[in-house]
């Protein structure tokens, strides 16, 4: 049978029409999923971010635990006139403890602190037995950095877990503060805590300053360079 004019223009338009749809449709379950599988990704990457470790706090502290160096330089400090408590509850001038005429040796500490803190704790009571016999014995501090948690009382029970028969001393934060920013030991909150160790001859006005985890040995050694 012969197609007219018409009858072809007809044809040819419904043969257009469904392969447009069939195109669009086609378009549309791809856009479908792209969509979906960009869903599943972003699924899987929050999965993955969630599946990330949070940041550890002590990185540094235990970093510095691995670390042998050691940092010593000497300075002046002007010793700010505030009391602070001892282990014992009694109240002491910051300035009569650690009073020139005195050969002292300081460290920064809190009782929480489960790593530097017990390291510099055994190595000071190494130290007592290195210099025992020693002509220039120091008299032995510890200032606690967490002066909110750490009482008196608190500091008291942590020097006898350890054996540790020095001078421990804490006070409220506004003077805690101060001293440490005193003799350049302040880092804004414990978190930041570091290694110090300071060192002073009787009647000098230098200090010596040890940044680090030095063994017992070798802040014995600096202590017999110090006190020459």
């Amino acid at each position: 049978m012969r197609m007219t004019m018409t009858m072809r223009l007809a044809a040819i338009a419904a043969f257009t029409s469904l392969g447009m749809g069939t195109a669009t449709a086609d378009h549309h379950n791809g856009e479908d999923q792209q969509q979906a599988h960009q869903h599943d990704m972003s699924g899987h990457a929050a999965e993955a971010a969630t599946d990330q470790p949070a940041a550890d706090p002590h990185a540094m502290h235990k970093n510095m635990m691995h670390s042998s160096e050691v940092k010593v330089v000497h300075t002046a400090y002007d010793l700010p006139a505030v009391s602070l408590t001892n282990e014992a509850g009694q109240s002491v001038a910051l300035q009569e403890i650690l009073g020139q005429d005195r050969a002292v040796v300081v460290n920064f500490i809190f009782t929480t602190c489960t790593t530097i803190c017990p390291v510099m704790t055994s190595t000071m009571l190494q130290l007592q037995k290195v210099l025992k016999d020693d002509a220039s014995q120091p008299y032995y501090v510890s200032i606690s950095i967490d002066p909110d948690y750490d009482s008196a009382e608190v500091m008291r029970k942590y020097a006898a877990r350890y054996g540790a028969d020095w001078t421990f001393l804490t006070g409220t934060s506004e003077d805690i503060t101060t001293t440490l920013q005193a003799l350049d030991a302040y880092r804004g909150n414990k978190v930041n805590h570091f290694a110090l160790t300071l060192m002073r001859a009787a009647n000098q006005s230098e200090w010596t300053r040890v940044e680090g985890l030095g063994s017992a040995q070798e802040l014995a050694d600096i202590w017999h360079a110090t006190a020459m």
